[in-house]
């Protein structure tokens, strides 16, 4: 998943109840979120650890991409 608006790209999977994701921004920056639980992906970010959040609201976006898997 990709945008423009944002210069990055999301590469994502998910397995059972769990997703991993790699974001790579424009400028070469990256990020690696691995074996998030797939819950956390709809649950009210202001309620998670803040070591939680930037990974729950960075694969939250893929969440439609999945259908009924989670």
């Amino acid at each position: 998943m990709s945008s423009k608006d944002l210069g990055e790209v999301l590469f994502v999977a998910r397995s059972g109840d769990t997703a991993n994701g790699l974001v790579v921004e424009r400028n070469a920056g990256c990020s690696l979120y691995a074996n998030v639980d797939t819950k956390l992906l709809s649950t009210d970010f202001t309620r998670l650890a803040p070591e939680l959040i930037m990974s729950s609201v960075a694969l939250s976006v893929t969440e439609d991409l999945f259908g009924d898997l989670g």
